[in-house]
């Protein structure tokens, strides 16, 4: 049973559904990222299953027959009597675990359920875990030592403009630019 179990989850890691035939299906459900309560959860693929699609697509078998290196045949034999065991074990009451997909059991109806274990089968999360986000909502102080700090900053840029312009004038006033050119003064006087 355990082996069979395996083959089942690397299948469902591969593909989004698994026909156990004449039994239904384990199909893949995709989910979005969600985020709930201040924490985000990465997309995932959870199980479901439907007893009514119980036809052969033969990708079970072919799984057995190529992990168990034998043939077709012997592979189909085996997952025979492997969901006779499955449906002789849910007649007698039993809940059949299978890991970490979930588990089956007879309901009132005597319908074959599934329960899943919430398992994340998505090979693109693997080792993902769900994340807390900080508390936005807390009252946040930043705002007065931007405000100080902003009244300091025009300060600051103020007196430094006018120490520029300052700077500049007595640079420029003591250049020659500003002062007569003794050289004119003798061209003109000529």
């Amino acid at each position: 049973m355990e082996t069979f179990v395996t083959y089942l989850e690397e299948l469902i890691y591969l593909h989004d559904q698994v026909v156990i035939p004449g039994f239904g299906a384990l199909i893949g459900r995709h989910e979005s990222a969600v985020l709930k309560n201040g924490m985000i959860t990465p997309p995932a693929k959870t199980l479901l299953f439907n007893r009514h699609l119980q036809h052969d697509d033969g990708m079970l078998v072919l799984w057995i027959a190529q992990r168990e290196n034998t043939g077709t045949r012997k592979a189909l034999a085996r997952l025979s009597r492997f969901r006779e065991s499955l449906l002789e074990r849910l007649e007698q009451g039993e809940r059949v675990n299978l890991g970490a997909m979930g588990a089956f059991h007879l309901n009132r109806a005597r319908c074959v359920t599934f329960e899943s274990a919430g398992h994340n089968f998505l090979v693109d999360t693997a080792g993902m875990s769900p994340i807390t986000l900080p508390d936005c909502r807390k009252k946040n102080n930043t705002s007065e030592y931007l405000h100080v700090g902003s009244s300091l900053i025009t300060r600051l840029f103020k007196y430094g403009l006018s120490a520029a312009v300052i700077t500049g004038i007595i640079i420029i006033s003591r250049s020659r630019l500003f002062q007569p050119d003794q050289n004119a003064d003798h061209a003109t006087m000529l």
